[in-house]
């Protein structure tokens, strides 16, 4: 970029250059993107929390203070949180001091009982109890599952609530007695029952395990655990489930709330091959692991759809390899989106509000013991998330992964939240597509020396421009125009990038002969014939039309007039009529196979490779719908106004010359006959529609113009920027 665009106008520059590091003109990067409000993926369910262990001490403080910090988590001004998970603790020996030794008093969760044999104990656990009760007080709205860390020690066969030594002590064993496993399920129950009896909460779902599948449960540890191996998990559960359906709860189960998604998927495959997947109405993992990649998580959300659940990412911090401090922090605003991105997960939550030390694991930092507290960086962080992107929001595909876009359940209001963790400025435009905004575009931004600043920002001719600061996050909210939301997914004759589900940042591209995966180029457009129609701002090579030929086999032509054939396990482009048709069946939560007709072949990425340039050939696509590279989504890019589809080639081999100076658009050809130039913003409306011989110079106004150049020899199409 050879110039620095403002993301405010002067007076919001002006209080913002004490916040904000100013950054050199020649020091900005740049990002372009396309969002699309039809573009639509999961459903946002809300986000959330553990209550332990910041709930038991919390709840011990004075009741003013326990009124602020709540509302500063659920208030729709604040953190806006609406689910919650209270942990139904086992209780340890009170003779053992480990717990109080390693993390401290904040981990000994008590118990209900003492003993098989004693009574329950309820008026235990009053402080993370009565946390939960001031949430449901200011929250009516909020989502509670109840969840395990460990049996009660008296059920364990180390007789301690921290986990079972193995090998030399060098592994964790199984701790729930083999003759236990009634008894832990009619406790688990028995809790769940109280807590809808006595105080009207009931928990929709019961979790009996947190991240069983490990190593690190064992005696004298400093935290309750307890490990489940997923055959034991199974078990569990056959005694669990039968006693939930008798109690009168509508409380259903999920599991497994392993460590990782490759857990999680280990786990989920032995619930499958042992036939319990209807016992269970929730998958829960955490993403705790350095290696989780996309591939895992979109696997694992593969698998879950396939079965008819909801998917949540149920517990996540900061791994050993951040950054510490405000880096830290904003590495976990990336793990945010990866994980809402590629798990696809209904709801995302944190591990710890509130903390005493680390501030990345935390949002807010306190001393329990003087009831002090304050807001740190990471709530403002979150914040940017949380307090726009509502319950009932859909999130949007969006093909940057430094951003991520939702629109509201009415289709009237996009957010888009973007992330610069670099250290300079970084330039973004967004450019929207099938929407109009109705009012100018705000935003709010975070940085190193300023938190959720409101300010506004820039929008013309259809595109969302700002420049970041280094190493901050910014929030844009954009109303709508009232329009026709979209609620199908493939249109006969619509346009589409094809993305593979491991990886949003390439697309489909057919050129030279070639089919590969390509990352989406901004620089060259197109225009339909119509001037109502839509334009994107995409190479033509990436655009993608799909004509149904009536038997819901559709031809895949991009805008540059290149079809695809296929050829045995081969992938190849023709301009002729032997063109190849495909089927698009969708396999899970907006995913599809895409299938030759004649042969029965599938799209798959050669090698299983994720990076720009890999090629796209054909194989047999099996049983198994979690196979990543072999599965696509489709975002929607324009849909003519007018209901025509007929969109003209990109030909760059004409007689004509595009120059721009001093807001001037000059067009040279070198034939005498009669040509004629429209020019296009990039919402679909035409400025300028003249005819010309020979050379014409042009006033623009500043901004994105698709320009539509029709000669004797043909057509040329350019996006340009008039400064």
């Amino acid at each position: 970029m050879n110039k620095k665009y403002l993301i405010a106008p002067i007076i919001a520059v002006l209080c913002l250059m004490s916040a904000t590091p100013q950054t050199n003109a020649q020091d900005t990067e740049s990002e372009v993107y396309l969002i699309n409000p039809d573009a639509r993926r999961q459903i946002n369910e809300g986000w959330g929390v553990s209550l332990s262990w910041w709930a038991n001490m919390c709840g011990k403080w004075s009741d003013d203070k326990i009124d602020k910090i709540v509302d500063w988590l659920v208030s729709p001004t604040g953190l806006n949180y609406n689910v919650f998970r209270y942990n139904i603790g086992g209780g340890d020996d009170p003779s053992h001091t480990h717990m109080i030794d390693g993390k401290g008093e904040r981990a000994m969760m008590e118990g209900f009982k003492d003993s098989s044999n004693g009574d329950y104990i309820w008026t235990r656990d009053a402080a993370q109890r009565k946390i939960m009760l001031k949430i449901k007080e200011k929250r009516p709205d909020a989502i509670f599952e109840a969840y395990s860390n460990t049996p009660p020690y008296y059920m364990t066969v180390s007789g301690c609530a921290s986990g079972n030594s193995g090998l030399l002590g060098l592994t964790a064993s199984e701790n729930l007695n083999s003759n236990k496993y009634e008894e832990f399920a009619r406790y688990l129950v028995d809790v769940c029952k109280h807590y809808k009896d006595v105080y009207g909460i009931e928990f929709r779902t019961l979790e009996p395990f947190n991240e069983p599948n490990t190593n690190y449960w064992k005696k004298n540890g400093d935290q309750e655990g307890c490990k489940f191996s997923p055959t034991s998990q199974v078990n569990f559960i056959k005694v669990l489930y039968p006693m939930l359906q008798e109690s009168g709860l509508n409380t259903v189960i999920s599991a497994s709330d392993e460590t990782n998604v490759s857990s999680a998927i280990t786990s989920f495959n032995q619930f499958k091959s042992s036939n319990i997947l209807h016992m269970v109405g929730q998958f829960n993992t955490h993403s705790y692991d350095t290696y989780t990649t996309p591939q895992t998580c979109s696997q694992f959300n593969s698998l879950v759809r396939e079965a008819g659940k909801r998917l949540w990412m149920s517990e996540s911090g900061p791994l050993s390899t951040y950054s510490d401090g405000y880096k830290g922090c904003l590495e976990m605003v990336k793990r945010l989106f990866d994980d809402v991105r590629y798990l696809e997960c209904e709801s995302w939550h944190d591990w710890q509000y509130i903390e005493e030390w680390d501030e990345r694991w935390c949002l807010v930092k306190a001393s329990f013991g003087n009831q002090t507290y304050e807001r740190v960086k990471n709530y403002y962080l979150r914040q940017q998330v949380t307090r726009f992107i509502k319950p009932g929001y859909h999130f949007i595909a969006s093909p940057n992964e430094n951003t991520l876009a939702a629109v509201s359940q009415h289709g009237d209001t996009i957010v888009l939240v973007a992330l610069n963790q670099k250290e300079v400025s970084v330039r973004h435009e967004a450019r929207l597509m099938n929407c109009e905004p109705a009012i100018h575009p705000y935003a709010y931004f975070t940085s190193a020396s300023a938190s959720m600043f409101k300010t506004a920002c820039q929008y013309e001719n259809g595109v969302l421009s700002y420049t970041m600061p280094a190493q901050s996050v910014a929030t844009f909210i954009i109303p709508l125009e009232e329009r026709n939301v979209l609620t199908e997914e493939i249109y006969d004759g619509g346009y589409y990038m094809i993305q593979p589900q491991y990886n949003r940042n390439v697309t489909l591209t057919a050129s030279n002969g070639s089919v590969t995966i390509s990352t989406p180029a901004y620089s060259d457009g197109w225009a339909s014939t119509s001037d109502n129609a839509a334009i994107a701002s995409i190479s033509g090579s990436q655009l993608w039309k799909l004509d149904d030929n009536g038997s819901g086999h559709y031809t895949l032509t991009n805008a540059d007039g290149i079809k695809l054939y296929a050829s045995g396990s081969s992938l190849s482009t023709t301009e002729g009529d032997n063109a190849s048709t495909f089927t698009f069946d969708n396999i899970e939560n907006h995913s599809y196979k895409i299938t030759c007709a004649e042969n029965g072949q599938s799209f798959e990425l050669q090698n299983k490779k994720t990076t720009a340039g890999t090629k796209v050939v054909l194989a047999n696509y099996g049983s198994d719908v979690s196979q990543g590279h072999r599965n696509w989504q489709l975002v929607p890019v324009a849909m003519p106004d007018n209901g025509s589809s007929d969109v003209e080639p990109t030909l760059t081999e004409i007689p004509v010359e595009l120059n721009i100076a001093q807001g001037l658009l000059n067009v040279n050809t070198t034939t005498s006959e009669q040509c004629n130039i429209a020019a296009y913003t990039l919402n679909g409306i035409c400025n300028v529609n003249i005819n010309f011989s020979e050379s014409i110079a042009i006033p623009l106004a500043k901004g994105y113009y698709v320009i539509r150049v029709t000669t004797p020899s043909g057509v040329l199409t350019k996006t340009i920027r008039v400064n």
